[in-house]
């Protein structure tokens, strides 16, 4: 009885092995700014032209773009300011200006300058997509998300524009609505390795697996050596309680170079759940050598040394996952200590763990069993461990089974040894 399959309760805080940021972008893909510059000019050339003639506007916008070209932005931004004092109905200039604020990173100002220039050319397909994209590097999903929607509307055979569009979709928590952009640019781009992998994880978001397996199926069509894909792949089989498929996944990203520890610790897990316990051990060993704050491979290492009676381990990294864990899932830890030590006949601490438990969550089932367990086997006054029998059947909604059954077969038992006894 004391080996227990405890529901699930650690593997839904398992997270995603890989993660495709949705709020990461680049510059250096949208700031083509228009070159004016002609080879062989120096600023030195063209600032003479300036004065001999302080109004020639398209010397100010060669200077600017010469300056642009030595990546010193704020002066190409200066040279603007005092072209547009002479012509502020020159729109290149508040374009230029904007690509300016874009490349030095002045996203407020680049904001207010692409706006500008989009009132007037709303149609302008480059502005537009400038202007969402600052928008997005401002986490203004709102505001970015209607750009790229207008975007869309103006052409709707683009992947990008869908996938910077999910970006605003999934920041806003919009998951239903990122998975459709992303389908959409799945299809019109299968082969963008990105939008695969940000569609997994958005199916994995949504507790979609089997869509995510799907996902990450047909990709290894195309990427089959690509370990990220199997990784996926193993952790929609992982959430799927497939722990055969997933160990395989597992494996299959390992032998193709890729180890991390999220990865060794979702595999000793499975490995776990198949039994394979020495197997399990070992993977988790690798992962706590890769991060030792791991509680979680803690706990399962701890409960894999119980399985293999290493008690002495089992307590010790069951205690380490306790001090690494936060206060929600402590009556688990407890549970598992008191097992550890009810294994080795260490009543007293096994109880003391059990009520730890309950102290931490009253309606935790496995401790109010385990604990009329470890009554039942350490005092021979049975009337204490028949009360604790009674207090788990007496909420047996969602309770497992053969666990239901083993207390009402002990209740009946203690009853009948208690009236013989008198």
């Amino acid at each position: 009885m004391l080996k227990q399959i405890f529901p699930g309760v650690f593997l839904f805080i398992i997270a995603f092995t890989f993660t495709a940021n949705p709020q990461e972008n680049n510059l250096t893909d949208i700031t083509n700014i228009n070159e004016l510059i002609i080879p062989g000019e120096s600023i030195e050339g063209i600032e003479t032209q300036i004065i001999n003639d302080s109004t020639d506007i398209q010397s100010f916008k060669k200077l600017a773009s010469l300056y642009n070209s030595l990546n010193r932005y704020e002066k190409a931004i200066e040279i603007l300011q005092r072209a547009s004092l002479i012509n502020p109905e020159d729109k290149e200039i508040l374009w230029m200006t904007a690509n300016g604020y874009l490349l030095s990173c002045q996203l407020i100002d680049a904001k207010k300058a692409y706006e500008e220039y989009t009132v007037v050319f709303n149609e302008n397909i480059e502005a537009l997509l400038k202007f969402g994209r600052v928008h997005l590097l401002l986490k203004d999903w709102k505001n970015g998300k209607a750009v790229f929607e207008k975007l869309i509307s103006m052409n709707n055979s683009t992947s990008n524009y869908y996938e910077q569009l999910a970006k605003c979709n999934e920041a806003l928590k919009e998951y239903d609505d990122a998975i459709v952009n992303l389908q959409i640019a799945n299809r019109l781009n299968p082969r963008n390795i990105q939008t695969i992998l940000r569609l997994g994880n958005l199916f994995f978001i949504s507790e979609r697996p089997i869509s995510a397996l799907r996902v990450f199926d047909a990709a290894l069509q195309i990427y089959p050596q690509l370990p990220d894909l199997w990784r996926g792949k193993g952790d929609a089989h992982f959430r799927l309680k497939e722990y055969e498929k997933s160990s395989q996944c597992y494996q299959q990203t390992l032998t193709l170079r890729d180890t991390t520890a999220i990865l060794l610790r979702n595999l000793g897990i499975s490995y776990y759940y198949l039994n394979n316990i020495d197997s399990s051990i070992s993977a988790l060993n690798e992962t706590l050598i890769l991060d030792q704050s791991d509680a979680v491979a803690a706990f399962y290492l701890g409960v894999s040394f119980r399985e293999n009676n290493n008690f002495d381990d089992a307590i010790k990294y069951l205690i380490r996952s306790k001090e690494l864990f936060n206060n929600e899932y402590l009556s688990e830890i407890y549970v598992q200590l008191g097992t550890a030590y009810q294994s080795k006949k260490d009543y007293e601490k096994s109880v003391y763990y059990y009520n730890k438990a309950l102290e931490e969550n009253p309606m935790k089932k496995t401790a109010k069993l385990n604990l009329a367990v470890a009554y039942d086997e350490y005092y021979a006054d049975k009337s204490i461990a028949l009360k604790h029998y009674n207090e788990f059947v007496k909420d047996s909604a969602s309770v497992d089974r053969v666990m239901l059954e083993f207390a009402k077969n002990r209740i009946e038992q203690i009853k009948e040894e208690l009236h013989f006894s008198k």
